[in-house]
Order: C-alpha cells, then sequence, then structure tokens
C-alpha cells in the first residue's frame, strides 16, 4: 500500500507543478470580464445609465504594454465616445485604463473620473 500511495503522492504533486502556470494565468482577466469591469467603473451619468448605453459608448477595446501613451503600463484600454448632450454640448472623447490582473482603474482621460 505505501508504493501505490508514494506513487499517488508524486503524481498529485505533479499535476499541481503543472497546473500551476494555468492558475497564474487565469488570473489575468480577459477580454469579456475586462469589459465588464469597465462597464461598472462608467456606469452613470454622463457615460451611460444602462449597460447597453455604456456599451455603445465604449467605441474600441484593446491590451496594451507598458509603452502606450495612455495607460503607461499594461493594461486593458478602452476608447470611450459619449455623444454632446444638454450637460456635455461638446460630447467626451477619452480613454479608460484598467488593470489587466484585477480590473481596477489605473488611469482615465474622463472627466468625472478620479
Amino acid at each position: 500500500m505505501s508504493g501505490f500511495s508514494g506513487l499517488m503522492s508524486r503524481s498529485v504533486a505533479a499535476l499541481a507543478l503543472v497546473a500551476l502556470p494555468v492558475q497564474a494565468h487565469a488570473a489575468e482577466l480577459n477580454a469579456s470580464m475586462a469589459l465588464e469591469a469597465a462597464i461598472e467603473v462608467l456606469l452613470g451619468d454622463p457615460y451611460g445609465t444602462t449597460i447597453d448605453e455604456v456599451r455603445r459608448n465604449i467605441k474600441r477595446q484593446e491590451k496594451v504594454g507598458a509603452d502606450d501613451p495612455d495607460c503607461d503600463a499594461p493594461a486593458w484600454k478602452f476608447v470611450v465616445t459619449v455623444p454632446a448632450s444638454e450637460n456635455n454640448p461638446d460630447g467626451i472623447n477619452g480613454y479608460l485604463c484598467l488593470s489587466p490582473k484585477d480590473g481596477t482603474l489605473l488611469r482615465a482621460g474622463l472627466p468625472y473620473l478620479d
């Protein structure tokens, strides 16, 4: 029994080592998760009062590196354009940079976001 038990322990340990890189990679947000995080940050006036409205105002999403001049760090970058309205007669054009690890706000070139 100890031979089988030892073999099982080594097998479990080997499987755990193989799974480590997958777990580390899983810590990064995929595009869909990053979009959800961006919508959560932007939801509300003036970026959109519904999820669909916010989604329509996000014009582009891309994963950028530290060389991106707006984000200045690896990030999920969202380009946001809000049409002109009574409160914003010129509309809004800017960007939002979120951490690729947890979706927290890194930088925003948008009004009303601190």
